[in-house]
Formats: structure tokens, C-alpha cells, sequence
């Protein structure tokens, strides 16, 4: 599925980059083709203004001896005063030409009706045409000025310019054909940067599906097994069959706390979670917290201490931070051995509320710290296991602790124990 999509998006992105340079380079192109011809016709209506006789060709710029065939050598086309033989039709009124700087034969015909036409409007026509089948551009415009009356036309040679320009359409062209190479390239490396955290959030999912339902298919066929049990001593009494029906019930708590996670991390997901912004005193959070939890270490006969700075208030959700707590110390419970030790230390620096787990229990490799608080991710999963608990709690933790924009740690040694660092960032109303 992936690959499709990474080809289409290849294409997409390619076409797209490939008519941006196209753009591009129609407006370069444009605007050199216009820089030619807006001064070239400054220079043609200059040459005109320049025309006060119309028996003598004016010296604007030096006349040619004949009707050129530029050579292609000289092209400069925003200097074009410098670089273009100008040339000259002087007429009267009834079109009879009075000076000229051809000296070669050429079509009159097709340079009179551009004059005829000036003659009935007396105003001036700029256009390119051909004579003696060479492009030129040239300026027809009337002349009534000390008493002369008349046409003048005077026009350049346009193979130069032509050159230039065939040139550079087809040095366009050729970069143009070279970037599609290149930009095919980019456009696979762009699209597959993209699909990056798509694949990962799709990873992501399956392997949370997966993983939901192992999580769920483990309670539910040690119920299945434990009601079978059940249904095969049907003459002894509940009494009798207690261990079974404790055993059913223990992992529907079980499947409760995992639905309840999993619902939690779906809402996290798609961001309602309902949050609850206000000022308490998450010293006293921590104490209650302890008090629930101290039962639960006792009976495994761990040590379990606190050092709780009185009275440090925090903005924040309440019910979240105490599930943070909740998370850590559980945690804590689970892979500390008997007659082991815990402790919680909760104290402020600075703007921020520091909050210690530690314990002595059987520490995390190495290579689990980072995906510790990965969904379902277990360093020990017998043990997790045989302890009930779901593998989404650190996430959890994890969760909660960027809400106030703070950070997570761990610190851990195999055989010696961790220690859990939060810091939470205190924000005054």
C-alpha cells in the first residue's frame, strides 16, 4: 500500500515542482523577450525623432553601406543602440522614396502599405515583418515638423536577437529536461520524508490493534477456562469452587483496568481528553496517594518511605496527576521483590514540582529504557503478567507529564533498581 502511495505521491509532487519551473521559466524567458523589445523600440522612436530632412538620412546611429547579415557575433540585447544597424526609408506624401540606406534591391511593396496606412493616420505603427526574407523590427511613423511632411521607417536586423533567443529557449529546454531527472529524485526523497510519520503512526496502530487484542484474548480464555472448570463439577457447591471464581474474577478486573487504559489512550489520541485546569495542593495529593498504596506494599512486605514537602500547589488536572503518582508507585510495587524498598519524594525547584520514585528491585536492562514507555511494552512480561498489570501505564505517565510541558526519566541498573525522574512545570493562573 505504501509503495503505491509513494509513487503517486512521487509523481504528484514531480508534476507539481516541474510546472513551477515551467512557470518559472516562461517568466524568465518573458522578461528577457521584453527586454529586448521595449528598448529596441525606444531606440526606433529615438532614430525617428533624430529624421529632419527627408532627403538626408540622420547619423543616429552610423550608417551601414548595405542591407545587413548579422553574423551572430555582437548581441547585446539591453544595449541594443550599440549593437544594431539601424536603417532608414524616408518618403514624402505620396510615398516616393527620398533617402534610403539600402543600397541592394528589396520589396518596396511590403514596406508602402506600412506607410500608407501611418500616411491616413498620421501617427506611427511599430511591427516586425521580413524583407528580402529577413526578420526585421521597424517603426513606421510620420513626419510634420519644419515644414517637412512625410513617412519615415526605420527598421533593424533581427537574426541576432532571433539567434539569442532560439539559444535560450533551447538551453531551457535542455536544463528543463535535466531538472525532471533531479526533481524526480527530490520528489522521491520529499515523498518518502512524508510518508515517514504516516507509516509510523500506521506501524503504530496495527501494532496497538495487535497488541489490544492479545491483551484482551489472555483474561478472557483464563475466565473461559476457569468457568469450564465450573461447569464440569456441577455437584459441588460455590464454596467449593471458590479459587475459580476468584481466578474469573481477578482477570475481569483485570480487562476492566485494560479497557479503561485502551479507552483513555484513544481519547489521548484523538485529543478529548477533557482536562480540568485548576489550583491545588498537590502535596496532599501525594500523601493520599501513599496512604492507598501503602496496604498494597505492605502486604508484599516492602519498605515503603515518603518525603513530601508540605503545601506546594500546582495549576493543573488534578485526577491526572494523581494517576501519575498512582502510575510510578505501581509500577514501583511490581518489580520490587519482597522486603524490598520504595520511596516517593515530592519537593518544588525553582518553577517546577520534582516528583522521585525509586526502588531496589530488579532494575531495566539497557536497551528497555527507551521503549519503556512504548504502548504495551514490557522489559519483564512474565512478571508484568503475574502482577496484572497492562503495559500502558508508563505510557500513560509519559502522556501526562507533556501536558505541563515536563520530562521523564529513568534511571536503572539490572539487579539494583530504578529511579523515576518527573519534572512538571508549575503555571500560575
Amino acid at each position: 500500500m505504501f509503495k503505491k502511495l509513494h509513487l503517486k505521491l512521487t509523481l504528484n509532487i514531480t508534476i507539481v515542482l516541474v510546472v513551477l519551473v515551467a512557470i518559472y521559466s516562461f517568466i524568465v524567458y518573458g522578461f528577457i523577450y521584453r527586454g529586448n523589445k521595449n528598448p529596441a523600440q525606444l531606440i526606433l522612436r529615438e532614430a525617428v525623432s533624430h529624421v529632419s530632412d527627408l532627403n538626408e538620412i540622420p547619423d543616429y546611429p552610423p550608417k551601414p553601406k548595405r542591407f545587413p547579415k548579422n553574423n551572430h557575433k555582437t548581441v547585446n540585447i539591453f544595449n541594443l543602440k550599440f549593437n544594431k544597424d539601424l536603417h532608414y526609408v524616408l518618403r514624402n506624401t505620396d510615398l516616393t522614396i527620398t533617402a534610403t540606406t539600402l543600397d541592394e534591391v528589396f520589396d518596396d511593396d511590403s514596406l508602402k502599405k506600412y506607410a500608407l496606412k501611418v500616411l491616413k493616420t498620421k501617427g506611427s505603427l511599430t511591427i516586425t515583418t521580413e524583407i528580402n526574407e529577413e526578420s526585421v523590427r521597424m517603426i513606421t511613423a510620420y513626419i510634420n515638423k519644419n515644414g517637412i511632411e512625410g513617412i519615415a521607417q526605420v527598421f533593424y536586423n533581427r537574426d541576432a536577437e532571433i539567434f539569442f533567443m532560439t539559444r535560450l529557449m533551447t538551453t531551457f529546454i535542455t536544463i528543463g529536461l535535466l531538472s525532471i531527472i533531479v526533481l524526480v529524485i527530490i520528489s522521491w526523497y520529499l515523498a518518502k520524508k512524508a510518508l515517514e510519520p504516516i507509516k509510523k503512526s500506521w506501524q503504530q496502530q496495527k501494532d496497538f490493534v495487535a497488541d489490544a487484542s492479545h491483551e484482551l484474548r489472555t483474561p478472557l480464555t483464563v475466565i473461559q477456562t476457569n468457568l469450564e472448570v465450573l461447569e464440569s463439577c456441577e455437584n459441588e457447591t460455590i464454596a467449593d469452587n471458590k479459587q475459580w471464581l476468584d481466578n474469573a474474577y481477578a482477570e475481569t478486573r483485570v480487562m476492566s483496568k485494560l479497557i479503561d487504559d485502551l479507552l483513555l489512550l484513544a481519547k489521548i489520541d484523538a485529543k478529548q481528553v477533557a482536562l480540568e485546569q485548576k489550583e491545588f495542593n498537590i502535596s496532599k495529593i501525594a500523601v493520599e496517594v501513599s496512604a492507598q498504596m501503602y496496604p498494597l506494599f505492605k502486604k508484599k512486605s516492602i519498605v515503603f518511605t515518603t518525603s513530601i514537602v508540605d503545601s506546594i500547589n500546582f495549576n493543573g488536572d488534578e485526577t491526572r496527576i494523581k494517576q501519575l503518582i498512582i502510575v510510578l508507585l505501581e509500577n514501583a510495587l511490581k518489580y520490587t521483590q519482597e522486603e524490598g524498598k520504595v520511596s516517593l519524594t515530592l519537593e518544588k525547584k525553582d518553577n517546577k514540582v520534582i516528583i522521585l520514585v525509586e526502588d531496589n528491585g530488579i532494575g531495566i536492562a539497557h536497551e528497555d529504557k527507551e521503549r519503556i514507555f512504548d504502548r504495551f511494552y514490557r522489559a519483564d512480561k512474565a512478571r508484568f503478567r503475574e502482577e496484572g498489570g497492562t503495559g500502558l501505564g508508563l505510557s500513560i505517565a509519559s502522556w501526562i507529564t507533556s501536558l505541563y510541558d515536563g520530562a521523564i526519566r529513568v534511571e536503572s541498573e539490572i539487579g539494583k533498581g530504578s529511579k523515576f525522574h518527573v519534572e512538571l512545570k508549575i503555571y500560575r493562573k
